[in-house]
């Protein structure tokens, strides 16, 4: 299979315009994806890496033996569902990687339950997929690309990037943690088992008596620490301003 090879990964996730991607799909609800894991998680601020070079793309294409898509056979991308935002975010990658490649994709639309058996088994070539994660900590996201993990559905597997998840498991210690981060953060952009392209955001409208109101990545609220200012306060009090997370 072509996908073997870390240059056609590499080559077919550099030629996706994540900018442009958002604004065609999520707009404001969105943002572009330059790590595996959100800046700020666990106060981990992540590293500058390349996510749209379509030069550097074909130069790699070429490299293994498909210049200007040639040879390529055509790619099946499976999108979980088959209307709204997954179907236009899989039109946009399909036409990106036409456009800057020479790649054709056929969009392969599933219901969840066939989509998930798929991806479990990971007979598929390539699928786009959602991650949602409950832990304000790098570790846990990263983790799914560790060999043997049953949600790898990639089947990727590489010893160093095993070692550095350990790693960073071995201590708690913030600064030898995030360097183990960033070392997998740079060897999955390197061999692009799975290709990052956004992180979603989450809108609130939090009225201008409510106080007690902490935004924080995981989406979390707790009700308990919230009240509203009473009702003689309530002219002094700043209005809060909507969030996205």
């Amino acid at each position: 299979s072509p996908f073997t090879d870390a240059r056609v990964r590499r080559a077919l996730s550099l030629a996706i315009d994540r900018e442009r991607l958002v604004r065609a799909t999520l707009g404001r609800m969105g943002e572009p994806a330059a790590t595996m894991v959100r800046p700020g998680t666990g106060g981990y601020t992540g590293v500058a890496l390349p996510r749209f070079d379509p030069e550097e793309a074909k130069r790699l294409l070429a490299a293994a033996g498909f210049a200007g898509g040639t040879g390529l056979p055509k790619i099946e991308l499976t999108l979980n569902g088959n209307a709204g935002r997954v179907l236009t975010i899989g039109e946009v990658i399909q036409q990106m990687w036409t456009e800057h490649l020479g790649v054709k994709a056929e969009l392969v639309p599933l219901e969840f339950k066939v989509y998930s058996g798929l991806a479990q088994s990971k007979a598929i070539q390539a699928l786009v997929e959602n991650w949602v994660y409950d832990v304000d900590d790098p570790r846990d996201l990263l983790q799914i690309l560790v060999t043997g993990d049953p949600n790898n559905s990639s089947g990727w597997s590489d010893p160093e990037y095993d070692a550095a998840h350990h790693a960073a498991d071995a201590t708690t210690d913030f600064v030898p943690r995030q360097d183990a981060f960033n070392r997998m953060e740079a060897m999955l952009e390197r061999e692009a088992p799975r290709v990052p392209l956004f992180f979603t955001n989450q809108s609130y409208l939090v009225h201008p008596t409510v106080r007690g109101w902490r935004d924080n990545s995981l989406h979390v609220i707790d009700w308990r620490e919230l009240w509203l200012e009473p009702k003689d306060q309530r002219a002094k009090a700043p209005v809060a301003k909507a969030s996205g997370l």
